[in-house]
């Protein structure tokens, strides 16, 4: 691991370099430092509100989120079992059932499990156990995996209830972004979803290569 406090991004990239690194989790504001790192894979950390009891947990969540926007179906396998090793580690980490939640989804939607009615169940468990275990209804996280979940099922009012609630608790999120403009798409205004996911494009220059494919 690489602490770095007080440290200018030059600094930060010379000493992962040194480190044999390829990718660096950043706790800053990641547009302060993302155009000085261009040869990492960058993970900005949106993460819990509570911080997880086990160190070891919160490594393997943040590798299952990276392989996850991968969109790859070995990626999504990995991320599977990292994720869920995360769970194991820490069953009180409420971001990381979230995050499972997502993961299990991203099979799901891309026809990746035949167990499709599976997948659904065990994606909404995942969801609920992190709203019961979360400090408050405040995890923006959580609110944008679950208006995924019901935007894939055709319940569009809870889905733009929980997008109005990611939305607000974290506008600049990037994730939070584009997924305002999926949902305005399938509601039938591109026009105003396009500009959503450009805004997101715009706040993460090296956003998922899947944002693509909502214009």
């Amino acid at each position: 691991h690489i602490t770095a406090v007080d440290t200018t991004p030059i600094q930060l990239a010379e000493a992962a370099h040194a480190a044999g690194c390829r990718g660096i989790c950043l706790f800053m504001q990641p547009m302060d430092v993302l155009p000085h790192l261009p040869q990492f894979d960058i993970y900005t950390d949106r993460a819990a509100r509570k911080a997880p009891d086990s160190m070891a947990a919160y490594e393997c969540l943040v590798t299952a989120k990276v392989l996850h926007h991968r969109s790859s179906r070995e990626d999504n396998l990995e991320a599977q079992r990292l994720v869920e090793r995360a769970t194991q580690l820490d069953p009180n980490y409420a971001h990381a059932h979230a995050w499972r939640g997502c993961i299990i989804g991203q099979a799901w939607t891309y026809n990746w499990r035949s167990d499709t009615a599976a997948a659904q169940v065990e994606v909404q468990r995942e969801l609920q156990i992190a709203l019961a275990l979360a400090l408050d209804d405040n995890d923006s996280d959580v609110h944008r995996i679950l208006a995924a979940v019901h935007l894939v099922q055709n319940d569009f009012e809870r889905a733009q209830y929980h997008q109005r609630r990611a939305l607000s608790l974290n506008p600049n999120d990037d994730l939070i972004v584009v997924q305002q403009g999926e949902i305005l798409t399938w509601l039938g205004e591109p026009d105003e979803g396009v500009e959503w996911i450009l805004k997101a494009m715009r706040l993460n220059p090296y956003h998922p290569d899947r944002f693509w494919s909502h214009l």
